[in-house]
């Protein structure tokens, strides 16, 4: 029995085992191949731009419309990228289907802003939205309109588009240009304006901030600079301005902090502009001998124009100037900056808007207007002014002054009641006077009561209360006829501040009794104060006009702050007591001036405590 249990056990433990199943490799089919697009738009996420674009125009060839049009368009798009001809590739005329025609918009941009034309890929950008585009095509369109923000001047925002353009693919060529623009939108916005607004998915943004920090702290000092950028380094070893930038940055701090040993001071001694040009090489050369810069550097004086500047500007830099200072006509100026990066440090006698900063080496200093005006809206607002008239001469020159002084005074947190313009006579001054104050309102008001009522009435204009100062630009002989009028209104006790064009620059004191109480700013050795050494020079052996001293005053500036320029742009509270002003650097590169107030007392100007902004 027990014989025959063992033998059904075995039985039955052979019989399991002879049921249980092999164990089988489960089969690998190999993946299916992508298809050629697929296979493109791989090339293009790996960065193999020029296999992608060939992709993608042999997919062209062999497709139909409308897929063909927007295959050509994806061709064309990183063609462009990588500085190839599309010529044929981009059609002139709005497509039906919107993908393409998205493409064709991107196209058209990228190409207006390579020929220049900032506002125009701004333009057609405005009509683009990101949600349908690819990785590398939504980089493309951020890189695109974060360099025509730059070149419009809008700094703040191009640098978070251009931050959140980094992730994206792009070919590496473009890598370094995108470096640079970051930073020369960094520089122009300033970082601390920025740094807390910045994409909070860049990944780079931390370094960039670190970096312009680093570089705003200690640039003009090369060992210093040297020691943190290479902490940086080490901070940021992935970082993408390692490959170009940082040696750049080093290049240019031992730059800045040398002297220039050799200035070509680029002027118009020919022609209408001759007496301007002949004033301020003058006060040029003239501070050169002051020792405000040791040891004094060489100055070579060139007449240019806007035909022969470049040429002129080449030739100089090849004969050893290694600092520009010009040209002042303002045609001569943009075709330089047209003709690229200066060579050398340059700081040029005019202004040709908020160009971005040329990687540091351009400043731009003019006697501008709209300085007067942007200084007479700081002035009101610290003495508590808070609405204002802005009263200028109808024409161009009081639409710039106007412009100006409503933009600061808005940025301020002022409100302008109103904008009046007169032209030169006395009619026109009177109805001007009128209209600042309400008082045609008013009048109009009374007469329609008269036709309602049908009788007569004894009525008496008033004028608006609503305001408390006036922004008033006039020559001394408008405004000698516009004031007494703003005192017979009942106006006299509201506080009038003008730009300098009020004073002659010589006291007038029995012609300038109307005067009386008008505020003004007006350059320091104008009202006799600064330092009046070089001014004592001036009148000893040019005896020239005030107006001539205006130039040789700004011609003397221009040497002054050489030697500070670099400093000016990374310290924005920093000043320089100069002939025109107190003098500093916006984020642009713009050498900009606060003026000496003074007020019109017994028919003379007397000076005002004067207050920084």
């Amino acid at each position: 029995m027990k014989r025959l249990w063992r033998t059904c056990l075995a039985g039955v433990v052979i019989i399991a085992t002879g049921c249980a199943q092999p164990q089988l490799t489960p089969s690998t089919a190999p993946a299916p191949a992508p298809n050629p697009r697929q296979l493109a738009e791989q090339q293009v996420t790996a960065g193999q731009f020029e296999a992608a674009g060939n992709a993608f125009a042999t997919l062209a060839a062999g497709a139909q419309e409308p897929a063909a049009t927007e295959l050509r368009l994806q061709a064309a798009l990183i063609r462009f990228d990588l500085r190839q001809d599309i010529a044929g590739l981009v059609p002139d005329t709005t497509l039906a289907e919107p993908t393409a025609e998205a493409l064709r918009t991107l196209a058209v941009a990228g190409a207006l802003l390579e020929a220049g034309d900032a506002a125009g890929a701004s333009t057609q950008l405005s009509a683009l939205t990101q949600a349908a585009f690819t990785p590398y095509q939504r980089g493309l369109y951020l890189r695109t309109l974060g360099r025509a923000q730059l070149a419009r001047g809008e700094a703040a925002p191009a640098v978070q588009n251009l931050m959140a353009a980094e992730t994206a693919p792009m070919p590496e060529g473009r890598r370094g240009e995108l470096s640079h623009a970051i930073w020369d939108a960094l520089m122009a916005a300033g970082v601390a304006n920025v740094k807390d607004t910045l994409p909070p998915d860049a990944p780079h943004a931390a370094g960039w901030v670190q970096l312009a920090e680093i570089n705003q702290a200690h640039a003009y000092d090369p060992p210093a600079f040297a020691t943190a950028i290479a902490g940086w380094q080490a901070s940021h070893p992935q970082h993408p301005a390692q490959t170009l930038l940082i040696a750049e940055l080093l290049e240019r701090a031992e730059e800045a902090a040398a002297p220039p040993s050799k200035i070509a001071l680029l002027l118009p001694l020919q022609g209408p502009l001759a007496g301007i040009g002949h004033a301020i090489r003058d006060g040029f050369i003239a501070m050169r001998f002051s020792g405000a810069m040791n040891p004094a550097p060489d100055i070579v004086v060139l007449d240019v124009n806007a035909s022969n500047v470049v040429a002129t500007m080449k030739s100089a830099v090849a004969e050893g100037a290694n600092f520009i200072v010009g040209p002042l006509e303002k045609d001569a100026l943009e075709a330089l900056l047209a003709a690229g990066e200066p060579p050398v440090p340059m700081l040029a006698l005019n202004t040709a808007g908020q160009t971005p900063a040329a990687n540091g080496r351009l400043f731009q200093f003019g006697l501008r207007p709209e300085d007067e005006a942007i200084d007479a809206a700081e002035r009101a607002w610290q003495d508590g002014r808070r609405r204002m008239i802005a009263m200028v001469p109808s024409n161009e020159l009081g639409e710039r002054l106007a412009a100006a002084f409503s933009q600061r005074w808005q940025e301020l947190g002022g409100t302008v009641v109103e904008d009046v313009r007169f032209n030169s006579s006395v009619t026109a001054y009177a109805t001007a006077v009128r209209q600042t104050f309400g008082l045609q309102q008013s009048e109009a008001r009374a007469g329609a009561l008269r036709r309602l009522l049908r009788r007569s009435l004894i009525a008496e204009p008033r004028r608006r209360d609503d305001v408390d100062g006036i922004m008033l630009s006039a020559p001394p002989v408008e405004a000698r006829q516009i004031l007494p009028q703003f005192r017979f209104l009942g106006a006299d006790n509201l506080p009038i501040y003008a730009t300098s064009h009020v004073y002659g620059g010589t006291r007038n004191p029995g012609a300038d009794q109307d005067l009386n109480g008008v505020m003004f700013g007006d350059s320091p050795w104008i009202l006799g104060t600064g330092d009046q050494t070089l001014k004592n020079v001036y009148w000893s052996h040019w005896r020239g006009s005030t107006s001539t001293l205006r130039f040789f005053a700004f011609g003397a500036d221009a040497f002054r702050i050489i030697p500070y320029l670099g400093q000016m742009r990374s310290q924005p509270g920093m000043r320089v007591t100069g002939a025109t002003g107190q003098l500093y650097i916006d984020g642009a590169g713009l050498v900009r001036r606060n003026l000496t107030w003074a007020q019109f007392a017994g028919g003379s100007p007397r000076l005002l405590n004067q207050a920084t902004p």
